[in-house]
């Protein structure tokens, strides 16, 4: 069955359960569905429960709310400053940094990268390089580094 004939019986009335998506001719919100599937109950438990359900309203009940999260996730990606490919350029790095942690934070004013390795990011040693980074250190492990004049590289 295609999309528009199984969002065709759900509809949306601000009058009726405060505008939440209910079952064309049932006082009956989708969200208690999955409510009812989030608790265990089974397909077949569900349709028992309501008179007059068939297996086609219910798959009704659930692609509504499948749909609407992935026209929200679509959303967040259009939102998402700059191009999503140079966030995948990130992944290795990610995957082979101390601990596989890593949190980083941009300062535009002082133009100033931080990065860290773990969640404390506390250091008991810190070194300059010539290139204008700071290697921190907590004992012998590298917990971070600072990046200087940022947006010049």
């Amino acid at each position: 069955m295609d999309e528009s004939k199984l969002l065709e019986r759900i509809t949306v009335n601000p009058d009726i359960f405060g505008g939440k998506p209910i079952i064309r001719g049932q006082r009956l919100a989708v969200e208690h569905i999955l409510a009812m599937l989030a608790a265990g109950d089974s397909p077949e438990a569900i349709l028992m429960a309501i008179p007059g359900w068939k297996r086609r309203i219910f798959r009704r009940a659930c692609f509504m709310p499948a749909r609407s999260v992935e026209k929200k996730a679509n959303m967040a990606l259009k939102d998402m400053p700059g191009n999503l490919d140079e966030y995948l350029k990130l992944v290795p790095a990610v995957k082979h940094s101390p601990k596989r942690y890593l949190w980083s934070s941009y300062d535009e004013e002082g133009d100033v990268l931080y990065i860290h390795f773990q969640q404390s990011g506390h250091a008991t040693d810190s070194e300059l390089t010539d290139d204008d980074i700071i290697l921190r250190y907590d004992g012998e492990e590298v917990v971070g580094i600072t990046i200087l004049h940022a947006s010049q590289r």
